[in-house]
C-alpha cells in the first residue's frame, strides 16, 4: 500500500513538473513573474530551510490537535490513533481520518476512513455523545468500522 502511494507521488510530481515545462513553453508575458526578478535575489539557504522548518511544525501541530484515539472492529478489536485530514470532505459533518493500530502480538495497520462528527447542538445527557464519532475505515484494503472519542472537557 504505502509502495502504491510513494509511486503515485513519484508519478503525480513527474507529470506536474512536464505540464509546467510545457506552459513555460508558450512564454506568457508577466512583467511581475520575470526571471530575472527571481534570479536577481540572493540565495539564502538558512532562510529557505528556517520556511520548510515552520511549515511542517505548523502542519504537525494542527495535525496533533485533532488527534484522537479511537476502536477498530474487523476480525478482532483493535486500539489505535487517528487525526483528522480533511474536515468537512463531504459534508459538514463527515471528516477524513488517518491513522493506525496498535497491537501487542503483531504489526499495527495503516488506516484511512471517513467519519461522523455527531455535532455540537445536543443538551441534557446527550452532551456525552457529541464527542462521539463513528467512522468506516479501509485497513490494508479491509474495510472495518469503529468509533473515535474526543477526551476534552465539556465547556
Amino acid at each position: 500500500m504505502l509502495k502504491k502511494f510513494v509511486l503515485a507521488v513519484v508519478v503525480l510530481g513527474l507529470v506536474l513538473g512536464f505540464s509546467s515545462l510545457a506552459l513555460a513553453q508558450e512564454k506568457a508575458e508577466f512583467p511581475e513573474l520575470r526571471l530575472v526578478y527571481v534570479r536577481e535575489e540572493p540565495v539564502n539557504v538558512p532562510r529557505y530551510v528556517e520556511a520548510q522548518v515552520d511549515f511542517w511544525a505548523e502542519v504537525v501541530a494542527r495535525l496533533l490537535k485533532t488527534g484522537k484515539p479511537n476502536v477498530v472492529f474487523n476480525e478482532a478489536e483493535a486500539f489505535g490513533f487517528e487525526v483528522s485530514v480533511v474536515e468537512g470532505v463531504l459534508w459538514d459533518k463527515i471528516d477524513m481520518v488517518a491513522g493506525f493500530t496498535m497491537k501487542n502480538e503483531e504489526r499495527g495497520k495503516f488506516l484511512v476512513g471517513v467519519e461522523l462528527n455527531m455535532g455540537e447542538g445536543a443538551s441534557g445527557i446527550w452532551k456525552i455523545f457529541q464527542r462521539f464519532r463513528p467512522a468506516v475505515y479501509l485497513a490494508e484494503g479491509d474495510i472495518c468500522w469503529g468509533f473515535s472519542y474526543e477526551f476534552r472537557v465539556l465547556e
